[in-house]
């Protein structure tokens, strides 16, 4: 029995994003867009 799901198998290989250069310096910095992230920079941004 394969493991993998149907859409890894075909979709297309998107660009490497392992590693990505910013630019400037932050005190914080909020990773990811689901509802605790979004809860946690409107909690910054109000500070």
């Amino acid at each position: 029995m394969k493991f993998t799901s149907y859409w890894l198998d075909t979709a297309p290989q998107g660009p490497d994003r392992s590693r990505t250069e910013v630019g400037g310096r932050a005190e914080v910095a909020v990773v990811g867009a689901g509802l605790t992230g979004l809860s946690a920079a409107l909690h910054l941004a109000r500070k």
